[in-house]
């Protein structure tokens, strides 16, 4: 199991909140009025710590951090061309230099983590409107990241079975060792996604608009509305990456499933699995 202590220390004033145990909460049902804070020693704030640091890191990999900077062009022109608000001022080919600015700030500073069962799928965040100069951006200000319960949850068991399974069941400890890296890819692949989505708000300023349209990825795009995250995940993936369950893995219900690369060809979706 890979040590969550590292990335930890280099996540900035990480705090993470549960939903409380006295409350049932359901997917797309409504927030729980309070919440629970978890402590850095909780195995969920670890699982979830390593899932940020592995999203910040393919987002501040070279291959993505140059489709960062690509989905940051593509939101900017389309507002400049429809003469919408944004923040940004400086010259174009500056915009490396804002992409990095961002990313300085989520690794310094990250957005409060909500784990909660109101979550469908993985993970979603919420912007909020932030101000309008670049060079005070912070990112507790600019939304929160509500992150799957269930998911975690089933991370963090997964993690108690291998301690067991090491001494007991060679077996079963690589199979639990193999969904937990998947888990972890799970919710770097997330994560980041929804990072993007602050990227969007970090050029904008506010909760609104939505990513423009054409910011998308391929076989996979709505008319009315952009998705900056899947424009990103589409492109530097080559395809958009999904989890199905498998039906033959012991773990059951707590398995992470088998991840599939879902991209369009010659205008037909196709998938293939990448495990």
């Amino acid at each position: 199991m890979s040590d969550p202590q590292a990335p930890l220390a280099e996540i900035g004033n990480l705090v993470i909140f549960k939903d409380p145990p006295d409350v049932m909460t359901v997917p797309r049902g409504p927030s729980p009025e309070r919440y629970s804070q978890l402590t850095p020693d909780d195995k969920r704030f670890e699982a979830v710590a390593a899932g940020i640091h592995v999203a910040l890191a393919l987002l501040e990999s070279p291959a993505g951090k140059s489709w960062l900077v690509r989905t940051a062009t593509l939101i900017l022109e389309d507002r400049i061309e429809g003469k919408d608000p944004h923040t940004y001022t400086d010259r174009p080919e500056r915009l490396p230099y804002w992409v990095d600015q961002f990313l300085q700030e989520m690794r310094s500073d990250f957005p409060k983590v909500y784990l909660t069962n109101t979550v469908r799928g993985e993970a979603r965040m919420k912007k909020w409107d932030w101000g309008r100069d670049l060079r005070r951006y912070n990112a507790k200000a600019a939304g929160i990241l509500q992150i799957s319960k269930m998911l975690v949850d089933n991370m963090v068991a997964v993690g108690q079975k291998i301690l067991t399974y090491k001494t007991t069941s060679e077996e079963g400890y690589k199979n639990c060792m193999i969904n937990w890296e998947t888990y972890i890819f799970q919710l770097g692949i997330s994560l980041a996604h929804e990072i993007v989505h602050f990227l969007t708000g970090f050029l904008t300023g506010s909760q609104f608009p939505d990513t423009p349209p054409a910011v998308s990825y391929s076989g996979f795009k709505d008319n009315r509305k952009g998705e900056s995250g899947r424009y990103w995940e589409g492109y530097l993936m080559g395809g958009i990456v999904d989890f199905y369950a498998d039906p033959g893995d012991p773990l059951g219900s707590l398995q992470a499933g088998v991840p599939m690369l879902c991209y369009s060809y010659l205008g037909e979706n196709r998938q293939e699995t990448i495990r």
